[in-house]
C-alpha cells in the first residue's frame, strides 16, 4: 500500500473508532482564524470535527456557539445538515493525501493592505443595488446570488465549471485553506445613479446601504478573522451604469464608516451582473480577481501602458493580470499562503552545485513551486527571486481554453513557466504594500524599470518550457535587476527541464 492510501485508510479507521467513542470536547474560546469544518474550534480540521458534527445531526449533542455553527455550514446554505457532513468528510479524505507536505505556510500578505484574510474563513456581504433611473434588465433572486457567490459546487460537468461559484473557485485555488462565505442582499438606492459616481459619492452610497441594513443585519458577523474590520463588501450595479464610474474596482476608501462595532474594510464596486450563463462565468472570474485585491494582491497588468497586458502568450495567463478566466499564479499563491511548507521548494545557495526538484501540477492539491533566490531569501519572500511552476489547463485553468480564445486568440499550453519577482515591502503609515506593484498611486505603470512581477521569456512571446528546454542567461527576463533598473545581471543559474512523468516535471538547477 502506498503512503497516500495508507493515510486515507488510517483516517477511515480513526473515524469509525471515533464514532463509537464519546463526544469530543469543544475548545475553549473562539480562534482568531475560523476554518470551514473546524466544528470544535480548536484551530484544526480533523476527525474529531466530523464526529462532533455527526453527533449534532443525530441529536446527541448541539453546537451552541455561533462560530461552531458557522464552521459547520460548509456549503454556505445557512443550514447545518448531512450535505455539510459529506463535504467535511470529502475535505478530510483529500486533505490527508498531501499532509506529508506539512502545514500551510503563514500568509506573507497577512497584515498588508487587504482586509479579507487569505487563510481560514472569510466573510463577504454582497449588495445587488439598482437606482430609480438605472434598473437591472435581469434580476436574479437573492437565493441565486447566494448560490453563485457562496454555494459549493465542484461538479466538473457543470457548464460554468470552474466558475460555478466564487467560493468553490477560491477553495480549489487555495487547496482548501481559504473558505469564503457570506450573504447577499437586494437594495434600491434613494437617488439617481449620477448622484453616486465619484469616490466621495460612493462613500455616500455605502453609508446609505449600511444605515438601511443595520436595522436587521449584524455587520459584525462579516468579520471572519475577528480583527474589528469587515472582511469584504461587494456592490453590484446594473450593466447599463456608466463604465467610467462603475468599472469593477476595489479599495479601502470607507475606513471612517462603522457598523455594529466593526469598521468597513475593502469594498468592491462593479457593473458586472448575472443575466446569462456567460455572465455567470464572467461574474465569478472577475470578482475572484477583485477578491484577490481584498486579500492584498495588486494588479499585474500595466494600466498606463500602450499594451495593458502584464504577461503574454501561452505562459502568461494569471488572474491578477487581465486574464479573468484563469487561476492565480504561483507568486499570488505564495503571497496568500496557499502552499504547504514542503510545497515551497528553494534552491540552496549555500550548498550550490547541481540540485534536482520535482515540479508538480499547479492546479492540484499537491501543486508546488520552486524559488531561485537572488542572494538571501527573505523569510516572508519579500525579496528578489525567480519562481517556477508547472502550469496546466486543468481545474481552475480549464475555463481559459473555452472562454479566453475568443478574447485574446490563444490558449493555455501546459508546461513550466518562470516569473521574475522583486517583492520589496514598504510601510505607508497605516498599511504595508509591495513597492513595485503595477497600478495605482506612484507605482510602475509601464513596462519600464523594476516591476513586482515579470514573466520570463515574455519578449519571445511567452511560451512555456518543455522537456529538453534550458533556462539561462540566453532567455529574456532571466536576469536580476541592475542599479539602472534593467534586467541585465546574470543570475548564474542554469535550469534544465527534464522529463514530464504524469503530473510532474523533473527540474535540474545548477549555479
Amino acid at each position: 500500500m502506498n503512503l497516500k492510501k495508507m493515510f486515507a485508510s488510517a483516517f477511515c479507521a480513526a473515524l469509525l473508532f471515533s464514532l463509537a467513542a464519546g463526544i469530543p470536547a469543544m475548545a475553549e474560546g473562539t480562534p482568531s482564524v475560523l476554518y470551514a469544518g473546524d466544528v470544535n474550534l480548536d484551530g484544526t480540521v480533523d476527525v474529531t470535527d466530523a464526529v462532533l458534527l455527526q453527533k449534532h445531526l443525530l441529536g446527541r449533542s448541539h453546537l451552541p456557539d455561533p462560530a461552531a455553527v458557522s464552521a459547520a455550514d460548509l456549503n454556505g446554505d445557512g443550514a447545518v445538515d448531512v450535505f455539510d457532513l459529506g463535504l467535511l468528510k470529502q475535505k478530510l479524505l483529500t486533505d490527508v493525501q498531501v499532509r506529508e507536505d506539512g502545514d500551510f505556510i503563514p500568509a506573507p500578505l497577512k497584515n498588508f493592505y487587504g482586509s479579507l484574510p487569505s487563510q481560514g474563513s472569510g466573510r463577504m456581504a454582497v449588495f445587488y443595488v439598482d437606482f430609480p433611473d438605472c434598473k437591472f434588465d435581469y434580476e436574479p433572486n437573492v437565493e441565486e446570488i447566494n448560490k453563485i457567490c457562496f454555494g459549493y459546487n465542484n461538479d466538473t460537468s457543470d457548464p460554468n465549471y470552474p466558475f460555478t461559484s466564487l467560493r468553490s473557485f477560491l477553495f480549489r485555488s487555495s487547496k482548501g485553506v481559504f473558505d469564503l462565505n457570506g450573504k447577499a442582499f437586494r437594495y434600491t438606492a434613494k437617488h439617481p445613479i449620477a448622484d453616486y459616481g465619484g469616490d466621495d459619492e460612493k462613500v455616500k452610497l455605502m453609508t446609505e446601504i449600511v444605515q438601511y441594513h443595520n436595522r436587521f443585519v449584524d455587520f459584525a458577523s462579516f468579520d471572519g478573522d475577528k480583527d474589528g474590520i469587515i472582511d469584504s463588501m461587494l456592490i453590484c450595479v446594473p450593466k447599463t451604469a456608466p463604465e467610467n464610474d462603475w468599472w469593477p474596482a476595489s479599495g479601502q476608501n470607507y475606513s471612517n464608516l462603522e457598523a455594529d462595532g466593526v469598521k468597513i474594510g475593502h469594498v468592491t464596486t462593479g457593473l458586472m451582473t448575472i443575466d446569462s450563463a456567460a455572465e455567470h462565468r464572467n461574474f465569478v472570474s472577475l470578482y475572484a480577481h477583485e477578491t484577490g485585491h481584498n486579500m492584498g494582491l495588486p494588479d499585474y497588468y500595466l494600466l498606463h501602458s500602450e499594451d495593458i497586458e502584464g504577461f503574454h502568450g501561452e505562459a502568461g495567463t494569471a488572474l491578477m493580470d487581465v486574464d479573468q478566466y484563469s487561476d492565480f499564479c504561483c507568486f499570488s499563491k505564495l503571497m496568500l499562503g496557499w502552499y504547504r511548507e514542503k510545497q515551497v521548494m528553494v534552491y540552496d545557495t549555500a550548498k550550490g552545485g547541481e540540485q534536482t526538484f520535482e515540479l508538480r501540477n499547479a492546479q492540484t492539491l499537491s501543486g508546488n513551486c520552486l524559488i531561485l533566490p537572488c542572494g538571501t531569501l527573505d523569510s516572508n519572500y519579500n525579496s528578489e527571486y525567480m519562481i517556477l511552476e508547472f502550469n496546466t489547463d486543468q481545474q481552475n485553468n480549464s475555463g481559459v481554453n473555452r472562454d479566453k480564445t475568443e478574447l485574446y486568440g490563444y490558449q493555455v499550453t501546459s508546461g513550466v513557466r518562470a516569473f521574475h519577482v522583486q517583492a520589496a515591502a514598504e510601510d505607508r503609515g497605516n498599511f504595508r504594500w509591495l513597492t513595485y506593484r503595477a497600478t495605482g498611486g506612484s507605482e510602475k505603470m509601464s513596462d519600464d524599470g523594476i516591476r513586482l512581477i515579470r514573466l520570463v521569456n515574455d519578449a519571445e512571446g511567452g511560451k512555456v518550457f518543455k522537456s529538453g528546454d534550458v533556462i539561462d542567461g540566453k532567455i529574456s527576463g532571466f536576469h536580476w535587476y541592475a542599479p539602472d533598473e534593467t534586467e541585465s545581471v546574470d543570475t548564474g543559474y542554469t535550469v534544465k527541464i527534464g522529463a514530464c512523468n504524469g503530473g510532474s516535471y523533473t527540474i535540474t538547477v545548477t549555479k
